[in-house]
């Protein structure tokens, strides 16, 4: 303790973390694009809380100074100004509903993209005019683009295609092109006839097509499969010529890439290490070659959940830039050479039209999620852009520390603890922290190490912080992964309870004020722990996002994406109906014994409001301390800021409720939402 440090109950501590700095922070990058002959710009997408939740696409350009070694960066709003412009321009494919790559660029400057409010095609030009204009309109959002590429060679655009059919049941998948001349025929069908489509590539010279597809009851990242097929001179597939590339039934594949010279084509798949590696195939011999044979237990790349993962970039056949295990690797004729640096994650690789430059996003535990460059020749990453200022001493930041706890089935798992920490503060002697328990959503993700200011708005307070990679997670291989098949409600609240026994036992953490709190996937892992059997009961209050509290009702109303995960994680339906019932929480509410409080967007459509309005129901029916807040114009992930700002409060507000700590002074009144039967 210093002399400057007052003593105070944990949860009290008045952090200079509000969540007005949370929800600036919560501008997000993502999707880099690269202009295809200009060297120093490219576009990405800027999702801003501040302006109604819409993602912005930026322009970005990159001039050596004449006068000074730093870069000079223009960069450039392509939408109108939100507050003056009478059309709400939001970059966002609503493919999959999770979206992902919505843009692409072509050498003539023209930027294609979906626009989320009617999914519509639009364009508007990087050089000529700052007018947008629409390509495609797509009727109540019916046909939906997203995960673009451009053939250049024939000028036309391709995309995944997902068409909304009314009175069919589920919409219909593909992959197709359209022309960028107003007099040619404006769509061909490239790929049909399969549940779901990723990632299309053409070869450069425009005569291959190679992309990912899969069928239910499988996700991308249980089994999947590259094909590649030849496209005549008028853009159309040659059918015979359609085959499979990938070696096995059981494997995921992601990423496929042809090499610029069209000799290779490279790839991402777990087949045979168990492991996600870059493998390249070559199209002359039919041969596929590891390239990772002397990387172990170490996966590149991740889950595709959204479209356009870019984990890597192709500099010739044998010269490539990747991201893996935390750190920027450049490799050539097989040597591997880690570029140094302060960021220790790296995602949406994307390369320059010289070849010079990699743009990627990149990010660390002290440092904001921050648009930069690889200078390839240097070997050095330079900054562009943060997504936000650090005005916060780095004395009030708490760092993650990587823990193997044990768990069931005789098994290790994975969490990332972060202690309190607030330069002005210490606890009182003996005292110790609240835990609150973050469970990642999906159930098919993983943990980010990234600067989090929602986690350190927690530590700052006074709560230790413990985000679970529970069985299931990804970045520990197929085996990990596939360990919550059949077992979803039952491995991921085993290993949730076990990681604050863990830490209990350690002394660590105080095991009478343990909290769990998750959005989505992680909510129904929230619901099913609060839910559990009084003996396996860990935790004294749950908050839940959009959680799923009725297995049921899930697999009768989401969505065609996920609409068939179930089968792999719980069981076939309606076959194994009784399952369902039996794991879901709702099923068991009478077991729940604790406060909870629940935050849910009216407009979701992966997990519809009726899942957090039942267990709401439930609980208040019981007695027990409940909180519900339901969120208008919201979906699934909370975009807008000042619903950002209220639900974090809130939960805060409602565990100083629960655990009868003092609010700090500095609280905010939004923050103060009601409780029923407190």
């Amino acid at each position: 303790m210093s002399q400057d440090q007052t003593v105070a109950p944990y949860g009290s501590w008045i952090s200079p973390i509000s969540s007005d700095l949370v929800a600036e922070s919560g501008i997000g990058f993502s999707n880099i694009v690269a202009h295809p002959s200009d060297p120093n710009t490219f576009v990405y997408v800027e999702l801003r809380p501040s302006e109604a939740g819409r993602s912005v696409l930026v322009e970005c350009s990159i001039e050596k100074s004449q006068s000074s070694s730093d870069d000079q960066l223009v960069m450039k709003d392509l939408f109108p100004d939100f507050k003056t412009s009478p059309i709400f321009y939001s970059a966002r494919t609503r493919v999959h509903e999770y979206g992902g790559l919505s843009h692409v660029i072509t050498s003539k400057s023209d930027v294609y993209f979906s626009n989320f409010r009617d999914q519509a095609l639009m364009k508007v030009n990087l050089k000529e005019s700052s007018d947008i204009v629409m390509v495609s309109l797509s009727e109540n959002a019916s046909v939906r683009f997203g995960d673009g590429f451009v053939d250049e060679v024939r000028e036309r655009l391709v995309f995944v295609q997902e068409e909304h059919v009314t009175g069919e049941k589920e919409p219909r998948n593909s992959v197709i092109t359209l022309s960028t001349k107003s007099n040619e025929e404006k769509s061909i069908t490239l790929a049909s006839g399969m549940d779901f489509y990723a990632a299309p590539k053409v070869s450069r010279d425009g005569s291959k097509l190679a992309y990912i597809a899969w069928n239910h009851p499988n996700m991308q990242w249980d089994n999947s499969a590259i094909f590649m097929v030849d496209l005549d001179k008028d853009s159309k597939p040659i059918e015979s010529t359609r085959r499979k590339i990938s070696l096995s039934e059981e494997e995921s594949c992601n990423e496929p890439l042809f090499s610029p010279d069209g000799k290779f084509l490279f790839y991402i798949t777990d087949f045979p290490t168990g492991y996600w590696s870059l493998v390249r195939y070559s199209l002359e011999s039919g041969k596929t070659e590891n390239l990772m044979t002397h990387i172990e237990k170490t996966e590149i790349g991740g889950p595709l959940w959204q479209l356009g993962n870019s984990s890597y970039v192709l500099i010739g056949d044998d010269r490539f830039v990747c991201t893996l295990s935390g750190k920027v690797f450049i490799v050539a004729e097989g040597k591997w050479t880690a570029v140094e640096s302060q960021f220790t994650s790296f995602k949406s690789l994307a390369l320059s039209a010289d070849k010079k430059k990699v743009f990627l996003i990149a990010s660390s535990p002290s440092l904001p999620t921050s648009i930069c460059y690889l200078d390839i020749e240097e070997q050095k990453i330079r900054l562009v852009k943060q997504s936000a200022e650090i005005t916060i001493s780095q004395d009030n930041f708490s760092h993650p520390e990587l823990i193997e706890f044990p768990t069931s089935f005789n098994r290790t798992a994975f969490a990332y603890f972060y202690p309190p920490k607030n330069e002005k503060y210490i606890a009182p002697e003996n005292e110790k922290p609240p835990c609150i328990v973050f469970i990642h959503g999906g159930p098919t993700s993983c943990v980010m190490t990234a600067l989090s200011y929602k986690t350190q708005y927690w530590t700052s307070r006074g709560f230790g912080v413990l985000h679970v990679d529970y069985s299931g997670s990804t970045g520990y291989g197929r085996e990990y992964r596939f360990r919550l098949h059949k077992t979803w409600g039952i491995s991921d609240v085993d290993d949730s309870n076990n990681s604050v026994k863990y830490l209990s036992d350690q002394g660590r953490i105080d095991s009478k004020r343990l909290c769990i709190s998750g959005g989505s996937a992680g909510g129904f892992t929230v619901f099913a722990c609060l839910c559990s059997p009084p003996e396996k009961q860990v935790f004294s209050a749950g908050a839940a996002y959009y959680g799923v509290s009725d297995l049921q009702a899930l697999a009768h109303d989401t969505h065609k994406f996920e609409s068939r995960y179930l089968d792999n994680l719980i069981g076939k339906y309606p076959e194994e109906k009784e399952i369902y019932i039996e794991r879901s929480p709702i099923t068991h509410v009478d077991n729940l014994r604790v406060p909870l409080i629940i935050f849910q967007g009216d407009e979701d459509k992966i997990v519809p409001p009726n899942q957090s309005e039942m267990i709401y129901n439930a609980v208040k029916e019981k007695k027990l301390p409940v909180s519900y807040t339901l969120f208008q114009g919201e979906q699934h992930g909370f975009r807008k800021a000042e619903n950002i700002k209220k639900s974090l409060d809130g939960e805060f507000y409602f565990y100083s409720k629960v655990f009868s700590f003092p609010l700090p002074s500095n609280h905010p009144e939004h923050g103060k939402v009601t409780i029923d039967n407190l």
